[in-house]
């Protein structure tokens, strides 16, 4: 052909694809992917024409112009669009490459007798196209066209190797069909595999097995798994498939069978012989390890770990350390600390801050168990910052003194091998918090919203402003202030060298702030306290309005001025799986030290600046608010692995899904560090943007939910034979023999729902304007390009939290634990815990939608951006989810296992029952109430609730969740503990491994279940049936 027309065609195409880049938006979007995929098109195009010059017939193909093409045709194969693309941008790239390459094929055709290799050499990149194509059309659910396509390799003269690729996928096909398994066996049984090497024929024995054990051949398939691991004790996939043959067969073995042991120890082999034959699989791996190790106080299993595990690379265990340091308090605690000696022998500073704050826990409790006795104010002070820290203990029961030995003997070897190493850190870290004492207008600040939130809460439950104060609200005051006085003997303990009568101004200030609010005799009911609150709150707002800002670093710490090192690395970089070789190391710290004093959740923290040897600098907060760091650290680990299943799926990964998520390092039990990347100035909460509103137009923030509680209250008569018990005794919800008072009230929602509606629609049209979250963003972002980008971005954010949330059974999300910025529309959520219900007795009170978007969110986000990127978004993620669902499983037992027993063993002393007399109640519950996926087709359809809280949903924005779909079944199985403490437990562990199963199985209902009812409705062409409440 006249390539001179095809070059000036291609020249042509440029200058008008260049033209219109220029007409799109500057910010880099979805609308930009199209050009470039035409950009790819005139590229190939340039370099067909250069093939065709090659093998024309006035230049005959000769062997001095095959390097040339050889060198495009290897570019090709490197060259592919992102296996998430479009299966048509797959298939117009494909198409066009068979053309030229039958060109070449035709051109050295007369060369095959002289070189076989170039002769063919047009087919056999033809081939190897189509089978890739054919494994991308498969991974997007096509399976017709991966069949069709491999067809077409049928009759040509290709190598071995894509003679067993082409098998491969047209057997692995056949998995995706059921009612074809048989045909995918025969094929397998059919071939002749004497021509294929021994890894080639392992291949295909694993997927023997696997078809015959999902055709039920049980023993013909661990046959065909121990015969391909024998072929080639190399392959990964073989090692894998029988480790979960094994696994599954263990959890479908009866507890007395003897094979059950013999089936756990085939399952933790093969899953360690896997992780050493593909070190990369080890983050989808190591859960199951974990949950194998926590099996057998014989230690029968412990012994396999320790035979086969030995030669495991320490770096693997890296993201697991919080689940390896909760495993110390357990029988598998010689093992993991094995692991642990060795990852602090290669990597010191991956472990010596989760150590240190390990054993200042321990020390902690092991001091409080010392003199518990002696001063039982203490111990009810313990118990509450137990409770709130989530510390993994039990007072029954556990020898802390042996666990403290092992992280004794953990941190002896980190000095033995890098002694000047942790010395530095160890006074890096003693200056540092010398910098986080705090004034006491900022930890007044604290314990007043706390006692506020209180306030609310009892609101909530049904308390009517008038009523008059009771005795167990004061004592619920009392304890407040009690626990943030042994927070502050705590903190102040783990200060090296302390200010001079720190303790006694602190104490003092909270007993001032107790006395005012009850000392007055005015103050006697509800209303009087509230008003009295809110003038304390005031005032000492003026006052902390006061403080500066900023203060040098040099008037706190000239060390940390004059610090530097080439050794110790900036904290937290080992969550992205980078090699340590190349971390950032502190060259110094930044002149200044930021004061924000109503930074997360009301907590003050300080700000610090690290100066990297990089020439970056990496902005942290260092904050004194860990009452739930112990899960926020599980939920986001969980969520960094949830990004790694989005990233692996199309639809999601097209979709830019994913959860931002914040550097986190504890330093000691009451003090940690976060990172928001270069975010941290730029980040709000919702609250924020409500208060800020409620001061430009000179409103009162509470007013919404004092006129929602007023008008309710006055609307609604007492129901006949009300209980007042979980009112008045919140700490123990499970009292049988409630009393009746006539100061409290608890209204039934559902008699009251159509009156609680309309309330709150009043309330929201009246007090709380819907575009109150509209304006700021407006007024932050006034180019258009920038505000598609956010609303994209935070709607992308919204969807994901919304489903996840739904999924894991999240609850309690308020304004102030909703976080985005202001920038990017990234999302973050703290406090973002599954919800266990307290009672086990009665069934659960199910949400009638799963979540639901506040009027401000539903009004900035609109109806377009909720039926298109919001829809689209809970589609892939559920679909994501369900479709890795083996791998997600494993996940998330390891997460409920480590999150339940976390949170509610220190709380088993509070049940007055047996758990052995609970138990099948338990197991009923907590199996069959997470199952609300069976029915969300119906409840997609129901009209939005009121929010927890009433009217103060309708604030700025929020997603509240649907929670109490999960049982508080740990807390009552933990009831066995009382005066046997964790071997009580210990005895149940297989049962209650049952209740995590049962768990995990139906958050991935929910999942399956919310996607097939999105799926239909999409497919019937109506809306996403959340009938948001956006009036």
């Amino acid at each position: 052909g006249n390539t001179k027309e095809v070059e000036a065609g291609c020249n042509l195409a440029v200058h008008l694809a260049l033209q219109q880049w220029q007409t799109l938006p500057t910010l880099p979007s979805n609308a930009h992917i199209p050009l470039l995929q035409t950009f790819q098109q005139i590229i190939e195009l340039k370099e067909s024409t250069q093939i065709i010059k090659e093998i024309s017939p006035n230049n005959r193909p000769t062997h001095s112009s095959v390097p040339e093409i050889k060198y495009i045709l290897n570019t090709w194969r490197e060259r592919l669009p992102n296996i998430w693309e479009d299966i048509t941008v797959w298939s117009d790239l494909m198409c066009w490459r068979q053309h030229v390459f039958l060109i070449i094929t035709n051109a050295f055709q007369n060369m095959i007798d002289v070189n076989n290799s170039i002769g063919h050499m047009g087919t056999q990149e033809a081939a190897w196209l189509l089978n890739k194509f054919s494994h991308v059309a498969r991974k997007h659910g096509l399976v017709d066209v991966c069949l069709t396509t491999l067809s077409r390799i049928f009759n040509m003269n290709i190598e071995v190797g894509d003679v067993f690729t082409k098998l491969n996928e047209q057997i692995k096909c056949y998995f995706q069909l059921p009612q074809h398994y048989k045909t995918g066996l025969e094929i397998i049984i059919q071939t002749g595999i004497d021509y294929f090497s021994p890894k080639q024929k392992a291949e295909l024995l694993q997927l023997k097995g696997e078809f015959l054990n999902r055709l039920g051949f049980k023993e013909d398939a661990n046959a065909a798994f121990t015969t391909s691991i024998q072929t080639y004790d190399g392959n990964h996939s073989a090692w894998v498939s029988w480790a979960q043959f094994s696994d599954k067969q263990f959890s479908e073995t009866n507890q007395s069978d003897p094979k059950k042991l013999m089936w756990g120890e085939h399952a933790l082999n093969a899953f360690l012989q896997a992780i050493k034959t593909k070190n990369t699989t080890a983050l989808k791996l190591v859960p199951k390890i974990l949950w194998y190790l926590g099996f057998e106080d014989q230690g029968a299993l412990a012994k396999i770990f320790e035979k086969s595990g030995e030669d495991l690379p320490p770096w693997i265990w890296i993201p697991w350390i919080p689940q390896l340091f909760s495993s110390l308090y357990r029988t598998e605690a010689n093992v993991t600390k094995n692991v642990l000696i060795k990852m602090s022998q290669m990597y010191p500073q991956a472990i010596y801050y989760p150590l240190k704050n390990f054993m200042e826990e321990l020390r902690i409790l092991n001091n409080h168990q010392i003199n518990s006795n002696s001063n039982p104010n203490l111990n009810s002070s313990l118990n509450s910052s137990r409770n709130n820290n989530n510390i993994n203990n039990n007072n029954n029961g556990v020898n802390y003194g042996m666990v403290l030995k092992h992280g004794e003997d953990i941190l002896q070897s980190m000095r033995v091998q890098f002694e000047s190493v942790v010395y530095k850190i160890e006074e890096m870290v003693k200056e540092i918090i010398k910098c986080l004492i705090v004034e006491p207008e900022e930890l007044g600040h604290q314990v007043l919203n706390h006692i506020l939130n209180e306030t609310w809460r009892r609101f909530a439950l049904g308390v009517k402003p008038s009523f008059k104060i009771t005795e167990d609200f004061k004592e619920s005051i009392t304890e407040i202030i009690q626990y943030y006085k042994y927070q502050i003997i705590q903190f102040l303990n783990q200060t090296p060298t302390p200010p001079p009568g720190p303790e006694l101004k602190y104490m003092l200030y909270l007993d001032k702030i107790l006395s005012k609010l009850f000392s007055s005799p005015k103050i006697s009911s509800f209303t009087d306290f509230y008003v009295q609150l809110k003038k304390l709150i005031t005032k000492n707002d003026n006052a902390l309005s006061q403080l500066p800002d900023k203060i040098p670093l040099e008037h706190i710490s000239r060390y940390l001025v004059c610090f530097k090192s080439n050794t110790i690395e900036i904290p937290g970089q080992y969550y992205d799986n980078s090699e340590p070789d190349h971390h950032v190391r502190i060259d110094g710290f930044e002149s200044g030290v930021t004061v924000y004093k109503k930074f997360h959740n009301g907590f003050s923290t300080r700000s610090f600046t690290f100066r990297g040897n990089n020439g970056k600098f990496y902005p942290f907060h260092f904050s004194l608010n860990s009452l739930h760091s112990k899960g926020e650290e599980r939920v986001w680990q969980i969520q960094r692995i949830f990004n790694k299943f989005f990233g692996k799926y199309k639809e999601p990964r097209k979709r830019q899904v994913g959860f931002v998520i914040p550097t986190f390092v504890c330093f000691a039990p009451r003090i940690q560090l976060l990172s928001y990347r270069s975010e941290e100035e730029s980040i709000k909460s919702m609250k924020e943007i409500y208060e800020h509103d409620c001061l430009l137009s000179g409103s009162n923030p509470d007013l919404p939910i004092l006129t929602f509680n007023k008008k309710h209250f006055d609307s609604n008569s007492t129901p006949t034979g009300a209980s007042s018990s979980f009112i008045s005794n919140p700490s123990n919800p499970s009292n049988p023999n409630p009393t009746a008072s006539n100061n409290v009230t608890i209204v039934d929602k559902k008699l009251n729902h159509t009156n609680r509606l309309q309330i709150f629609d009043e309330v929201s049209k009246t007090l709380v304007n819907d575009q109150i979250l509209t304006k700021f963003i407006s007024r932050k972002l006034s180019c258009i390009s920038h505000l598609f980008d956010f609303k994209k971005r935070f709607v992308t954010q919204t969807a994901l939290f919304s489903i996840v949330g739904h999924i894991l059974s999240i609850s309690g999300r308020y304004l102030d634990s909703v976080y985005f910025s202001e920038h990017f529309g990234n999302i973050l959520h703290t406090n973002f815990s599954p919800d266990y219900k307290y009672e086990l007795r009665k069934n659960l009170m199910s949400r009638e939608i799963p979540f639901r978007l506040t009027p401000n969110l539903a009004s900035f986000i609109g109806g377009l951006w909720l039926d298109g990127t919001f829809n689209a978004v809970i589609l892939s993620v559920a679909q994501c989810l369900c479709e890795a669902r083996e791998q997600v499983q494993q996940h998330l037992s390891i997460f409920f296992w480590e999150d339940i027993l976390s949170k509610y063993s220190v709380n088993a002393y509070n049940l007055n029952e047996s758990g052995c007399a609970n138990y099948n109640v338990i197991r009923n519950v907590a199996s069959g109430a997470l199952h609300y996926g069976d029915v969300m087709a119906i409840t997609l359809n129901a009209p939005a609730a009121i929010p927890e809280g009433g009217a103060t949903a309708g604030g700025a924005g929020g997603t509240t969740g649907g929670g109490g779909t999960q049982e508080r079944a740990m807390q009552m199985l933990l009831g066995v503990s009382v005066g046997v403490g964790m071997n009580g437990v210990r005895d149940q562990t297989h049962e209650l491994r049952k209740l995590i199963v049962n768990n995990t199985h139906s958050a991935l209902t929910k999942a399956h279940s919310y996607s097939q009812a999105v799926y239909d409705k999409q497919t019937s062409n109506l809306q996403l049936g959340l009938q948001l409440n956006s009036r």
